[in-house]
């Protein structure tokens, strides 16, 4: 076998394994988030530092949801004022 076919046929072998590899990675997975979690507003943004992660938290807010939906936080009105893009 020529050394070009040999290479051809590598190549080819890489491709084909590396189609597959990817094949098999691409399928959707997705984890349903819809229930009950607990929940706490952090209008100081302290929670980090505070570590609410490693503490239970006494609110719960249903998913799917907004905290709107759930009755948390404070009323939207015109002057509420929000803090990130809705684009």
């Amino acid at each position: 076998m020529s050394a070009c076919l040999s290479k051809l046929l590598s190549w080819f072998f890489c491709g084909f394994c590396l189609f597959f590899l990817l094949v098999g990675f691409s399928a959707d997975e997705t984890i349903s988030l819809q229930g009950t979690w607990r929940f706490k507003t952090d209008q100081q943004d302290a929670g980090v530092q505070q570590k609410w992660f490693n503490k239970t938290l006494d609110e719960t807010i249903k998913l799917p949801g907004s905290m709107a939906e759930n009755n948390k936080g404070d009323d939207i009105t015109l002057k509420t004022k929000w803090t990130g893009s809705i684009y």
